[in-house]
C-alpha cells in the first residue's frame, strides 16, 4: 500500500525543507502538494531528486501513464463554506471510466462555524509566527551528520548566495529588509524570557570569542577596517533626529549595563579597557596620534559649545564626583605613580610648546579663572580657599628639605623670570595690585590674628636666620642696606622734586650739593666795594641784603 502525503506549502522555502525531511524519514511514496516553493518556474527546495518524480502543473488533476496502466492524481483545496463540493470535482468524476484509478488528496470536510474560521485565521498566524523556528529545525536537521569539508563548502555557498543577492538588491530592498530583520528580531527578543536572553547572549559571546581566536591579524585589521567603513557610512547617512536617539540608546543601554555590573565586574573592565587602549596607542603613529588628538578636541569642543550652562555644571559635578571616588579608592603607590606620569607629561607638554603657545596658554587660563573667580559666591571661595590652603599644608608637611628647597629654588627663579620680562608700567601694576591687597587683608584682620601672623612671620624670619650661613647673611645685609639707600634716594629727589621755597624747608640731613639742579660754585668772588665774599651769579647787594634792583656800579660811601 503506497504512503501518501498532502501538504499546502504556501510557496514556504522553509516549509519545502521541513517537507523534504519529512519525505525522507518518514519513507513516503507519493506527496499532494499545494502551492509549492517555485523559482525559475521550476519546484525548488528538495535535496535529493533523482529517486522521485516531480509533475508541476497548473491545474488542480493530472494523469500519469504507465506501461500497463494509467493513475489519475487530483488534488482539491476547498477554502470556502459551500455544503457541496466544487463544480470542478463533479465534473472531474463523470468522466472517469470504472476502470479508471483515482488517488485524490486534500479532500476538506467544509466547515460553516465562525469557530472554525477563527481557528484557521489563528493557525495561519501561527505558522508565519513560526516559519524561522521552522527553519531553524530543518537547518538543524541538514546540519546532523555532515563532516567539516562539508559544513566549510556549505558556509562558502551560503555566504557566496548572500554576496550576490546583496549586490544585487537595490537600496530601496536592502532598506525594506533590514527593517523587516529588525522587526522580526524585535519580536523575538520581546518573546524570549531572561534565561532564554542569557543563553542567547553566552552563545552569542561564545561563537564571537572562538572566531576572534581563530582570526589572523590580516583578518582582524580587514575585518576592523570593513566594520569602520560601515560604521562611517551609516553615520553620514543618518540625520540629525536618528543621531540624536541613537546616542540616546546607546546612553541608556550603557547606563543599565553600568548599573547591573559589580565591582568585581567594574574593575575587571577598566583594566581590559585600559590594556586594550594601552596597546592601540602603542601601535599608533605619531600621526595617527596626532590626528585622534585633533578629532578628539574637535568632538570636545563641538559638544562644549553646544551645552547650556546646566549641563555643564552637571557634568563637572559628575566629573568632580568620578575623580573623588577615584581618588578615595587608590593608594598611595598609585596616587605617587599618578602624580608623577601627570609631572612627566606637562613637562614635555612645556618643553614642546613655544613663548607663544605658552603665553596664549596662560592667558586663556587666566581669563578662565577670572570667570570662575567671578561667578563664585563668597562661602565658595572661602570653601575653594579653605581647601588650597589644606592641599598645601599636606603638601609642605610631606615635602623633605631638599624637596622644599628645590621648590623655593625653582619659585625664584620662575618669578625672576617673570620680573624680567615685565615691563614698568606692569611692574606699577602688580604693586599696586599686592599693595591693595595687602591692605584689604591688613584691614579685615583682627588684632588677635595679626598678633598670630607677626609672630609666625618672626618664627620664619628666625628660622631662616638660624639656617643661613655667614655668606648668605652677608649678602643679605648687603642687599637690606642697598635697599634702604634706595628708599633714601627716593625720598630725597621726592622731597628736592618740588624746588619752590626749599630754602624755608632746610634739612640738613640732605646734600643739596649732589642734586643736578642746582648750580651754586663757590664764594670766590669780593664786592670791591664791601669786600664781602660772594658766588659768581650772584647779583650786586646793597649793604648785604639782596635786592631786586641790579646796581651796575658800585659806588664807596663815605
Amino acid at each position: 500500500m503506497p504512503r501518501a502525503i498532502q501538504v499546502n506549502l504556501q510557496h514556504s522555502k522553509c516549509a519545502t525543507e521541513n517537507l523534504d525531511v519529512f519525505l525522507r524519514e518518514k519513507d513516503i511514496d507519493i506527496g499532494f502538494i499545494q502551492e509549492p516553493w517555485v523559482r525559475d518556474n521550476e519546484i525548488k527546495g528538495f535535496q535529493n531528486k533523482k529517486n522521485i518524480n516531480i509533475f508541476y502543473i497548473k491545474a488542480n488533476m493530472g494523469k500519469v501513464e504507465m506501461q500497463k496502466s494509467s493513475i489519475y492524481l487530483a488534488t482539491v483545496y476547498m477554502p470556502h463554506e459551500k455544503p457541496a463540493s466544487p463544480d470542478e470535482v463533479a465534473r472531474f468524476l463523470s468522466t472517469l471510466n470504472k476502470t479508471d484509478k483515482l488517488l485524490m488528496g486534500c479532500v476538506q470536510t467544509p466547515e460553516t462555524s465562525s469557530g472554525a474560521v477563527q481557528r484557521r485565521k489563528k493557525e495561519r498566524a501561527r505558522s508565519q509566527l513560526s516559519k524561522h523556528s521552522s527553519q531553524a529545525r530543518a537547518a538543524k536537521i541538514r546540519r546532523i551528520g555532515e563532516s567539516s569539508p562539508e559544513h566549510s563548502q556549505r558556509l562558502a555557498e551560503q555566504n557566496q548566495r548572500t554576496s550576490e543577492l546583496r549586490a544585487r538588491e537595490s537600496r530601496l530592498k536592502r532598506s525594506q529588509r533590514l527593517h523587516e530583520q529588525n522587526v522580526r528580531t524585535s519580536d523575538l527578543r520581546e518573546r524570549e524570557s531572561s534565561v532564554e536572553r542569557s543563553q542567547r547572549l553566552a552563545e552569542q559571546s561564545l561563537r564571537t570569542s572562538e572566531l576572534r581566536a581563530r582570526e589572523s591579524r590580516l583578518e582582524r585589521s580587514q575585518r576592523l577596517h570593513e566594520q569602520n567603513v560601515r560604521t562611517s557610512g551609516l553615520r553620514e547617512r543618518e540625520s540629525s533626529v536618528e543621531r540624536s536617539q541613537r546616542l540616546a540608546e546607546q546612553s541608556w543601554r550603557t547606563s543599565e549595563l553600568r548599573a547591573r555590573e559589580s565591582r568585581l565586574e567594574r574593575s575587571q573592565r577598566l583594566h581590559e579597557q585600559n590594556v586594550r587602549t594601552s596597546d592601540l596607542r602603542q601601535r599608533e603613529s605619531s600621526v595617527e596620534r596626532s590626528q585622534r588628538l585633533a578629532e578628539q578636541s574637535w568632538r570636545t569642543s563641538e559638544l562644549r559649545a553646544r551645552e547650556s550652562r546646566l549641563e555643564r555644571s552637571q557634568r563637572l559635578h559628575e566629573q568632580n564626583v568620578s575623580t573623588s571616588d577615584l581618588r578615595e579608592r587608590e593608594s598611595s603607590v598609585e596616587r605617587s605613580q599618578r602624580l608623577a606620569e601627570q609631572s612627566l607629561r606637562t613637562s614635555e607638554l612645556s618643553a614642546q610648546e613655544s613663548r607663544l603657545k605658552r603665553s596664549q596658554r596662560l592667558h586663556e587660563q587666566n581669563i578662565r579663572t577670572s570667570q570662575l573667580r567671578e561667578r563664585e559666591s563668597s562661602v565658595e571661595r572661602s570653601q575653594r580657599l579653605a581647601e588650597q590652603s589644606w592641599r598645601t599644608s599636606e603638601l609642605r608637611a610631606r615635602e623633605s628639605r631638599l624637596e622644599r628647597s628645590q621648590r623655593l629654588h625653582e619659585q625664584n627663579v620662575s618669578t625672576s623670570d617673570l620680573r624680567e620680562r615685565e615691563s614698568s608700567v606692569e611692574r606699577s601694576q602688580r604693586l599696586a595690585e599686592q599693595s591693595l591687597r595687602t591692605s584689604e587683608l591688613r584691614a579685615q584682620e583682627s588684632r588677635l590674628k595679626r598678633s598670630q601672623r607677626l609672630h609666625e612671620q618672626n618664627i620664619r624670619t628666625s628660622q631662616l636666620r638660624e639656617r643661613e650661613s655667614s655668606v648668605e647673611r652677608l649678602k643679605r645685609l648687603r642687599a637690606q642696606a642697598e635697599r634702604q639707600q634706595l628708599s633714601t634716594n627716593r625720598v630725597r629727589n621726592r622731597i628736592l622734586a618740588n624746588r619752590n621755597r626749599l630754602a624755608f624747608r632746610y634739612d640738613p640731613q640732605l646734600d643739596y650739593a649732589q642734586q643736578a639742579s642746582v648750580l651754586i660754585g663757590v664764594m670766590n668772588k669780593i664786592c670791591s666795594n664791601c669786600s664781602a665774599k660772594k658766588w659768581e651769579d650772584e647779583p650786586n647787594a646793597t649793604n648785604g641784603v639782596l635786592s631786586t634792583v641790579v646796581i651796575t656800579d658800585c659806588k664807596k660811601i663815605n
